[in-house]
């Protein structure tokens, strides 16, 4: 009994009569998300509609697609599968990108979305700098 009085007594000194250990606690955890939000690496993807044939792949585009990294995402549905495949080669002509794969995919063949990594970027700048892009 004496030693939950005491423990009473503490809780309400640094708890409720002083809000220092709240706001310490508070700056702890901020502190803690701030570090994770600038060392996490985030990619950054964008879907296009394609027409896929065998190894090669065509997208409608305005301009040259800016391939970050060697590898795609492919999917009819992506809640139903998700392919990762290499890309050999890329070029564009005449409002057409043209990827070639490294691996030929008969399993897969007509309209198909395809992502792109474009690039990477930190949590911190995702939530704060690029919301809503």
């Amino acid at each position: 009994m004496h030693n939950s009085r005491k423990r009473e007594r503490i809780y309400l000194k640094y708890m409720v009569k002083s809000p220092l250990l709240f706001y310490g606690y508070l700056g702890v955890f901020i502190g803690i998300f701030m570090i994770a939000a600038l060392k996490l690496q985030l990619e950054e993807r964008q879907a296009y509609e394609a027409e896929i044939c065998g190894d090669k792949i065509e997208i409608s585009c305005d301009s040259a697609l800016n391939l970050w990294d060697d590898k795609i995402y492919l999917y009819v549905d992506r809640n139903q599968k998700v392919l990762r495949l290499d890309v050999e080669e890329s070029e564009y002509r005449d409002g057409v990108m043209y990827i070639l794969l490294s691996q030929s995919r008969e399993d897969v063949s007509g309209r198909v979305t395809v992502e792109i990594i474009s690039g990477k970027g930190t949590l911190l700048q995702k939530i704060f700098m690029k919301a809503g892009t």
